[in-house]
């Protein structure tokens, strides 16, 4: 658990620091952009880590353990569609700004993966919906499938 708790705060200040250590950005505008996606990117993150607590408390031993992260989840499930949308929204935001404002052009590396990446949340809302509206087990694993896919084009954005 200790780990998981580093990893994030580590994944979180690497994101921070790629995101404002690097003055690539010269408009303030950008910059406002460039912030709304460390928001969204926190706020996903929030959403992905559901997967590891529910991962946690199935595999752990410790009674304790599992009786607090099952109270913790039961919280932050009824956050986790609130959250999504949030984040969505404010990706909206930050893609908007980008695709105005950034002097790259259609076809760099950047805007193609964060293109693709928009593309596979569309898909992982819809399963979203899909799941909150008749709750199976192939529309609970299609969902955990997309969001991961989601999370590696995400990640492959934020790393080009």
């Amino acid at each position: 658990m200790r780990g998981w708790i580093i990893s994030n705060l580590l994944f979180i200040f690497i994101i921070i620091f790629l995101s404002f250590w690097n003055e690539e950005y010269h408009s303030p505008i950008l910059s406002i952009g460039q912030s709304f996606a460390v928001i969204a990117v926190l706020l996903f993150l929030i959403n992905v880590n559901m997967f590891f607590i529910f991962l946690i408390i199935k595999k752990s031993k410790r009674k304790d353990l599992k009786k607090n992260l099952a109270l913790f989840s039961r919280k932050l499930m009824k956050a986790h569609v609130p959250i999504g949308i949030t984040a969505t929204a404010i990706i909206t935001i930050h893609a908007v700004i980008m695709i105005y404002f950034h002097p790259y052009g259609v076809f760099h590396m950047k805007k193609l993966s964060g293109f693709v990446a928009i593309c596979i949340l569309v898909i992982h809302l819809y399963s979203g919906w899909l799941r909150r509206k008749k709750a199976s087990g192939f529309r609970r694993k299609f969902h955990l499938r997309m969001a991961f896919v989601f999370l590696g084009f995400f990640l492959l954005h934020i790393f080009v």
